[in-house]
């Protein structure tokens, strides 16, 4: 937790240091696209030290991005679930309609074309 690395200012005390941020935020991604982007970074960094070119996400906001993200996924599967049951629903009803059209009290069919 406390102070990041030298070239972050005093203010982002209390965030991530850069590396744990960088890594929680691209985790999904790969592993190219983060070496380009974290080389990208570190030499910007290098270049004007004063400045604090890393992305800054502290606890709170990497927290509320996280649970976003878990609570997205949880939604999609709570979806996925409910798509499924209304399709087993729906054929289930669909061949008591088939059974019931095609036959009568009897048992004959019903449907049977008059030739």
């Amino acid at each position: 937790m406390g102070r990041g690395p030298p070239h972050e200012p005093m203010w982002t005390a209390g965030c991530e240091p850069a590396t744990e941020k960088f890594n929680k935020i691209y985790k999904g991604k790969s592993y190219i696209m983060r070496l380009i982007t974290w080389s990208i970074i570190s030499f910007l960094a290098t270049l004007s030290p004063n400045l604090c070119l890393y992305p800054v996400i502290c606890e709170k906001e990497l927290h509320q991005y996280l649970t976003r993200k878990e609570r997205n996924g949880k939604r999609e599967e709570k979806r996925e679930e409910g798509r499924k049951i209304e399709e087993r629903r729906g054929s289930e009803r669909n061949t008591e309609k088939r059974r019931k059209k095609k036959r009568n009290e009897d048992g004959e069919h019903v449907n049977k074309r008059m030739d």
